[in-house]
């Protein structure tokens, strides 16, 4: 499971169209240094969860059948 959430990422992306440095999501409020800082943490949400979408599921069911 990531650590970020796509509401998460929607805000940031947000904030960096309009060159805002502080981000609230969720009542959470993050103020970043500068937009290259805001970058650096778009490509680690990006990466996280494109891997979280990707990841093989953890537990697989097992089904048996008997024969007639």
């Amino acid at each position: 499971m990531s650590s970020f959430s796509q509401a998460q990422l929607d805000a940031l992306n947000a904030a960096i169209a309009i060159g805002a440095t502080r981000v609230t999501v969720d009542g959470n409020t993050t103020e970043y240094r500068s937009l290259d800082e805001m970058f650096r943490v778009r490509a680690k949400m990006q990466q996280e969860l494109a891997d979280a979408a990707s990841a093989r599921p953890t537990h697989i069911q097992p089904r048996f059948e008997r024969p007639l």
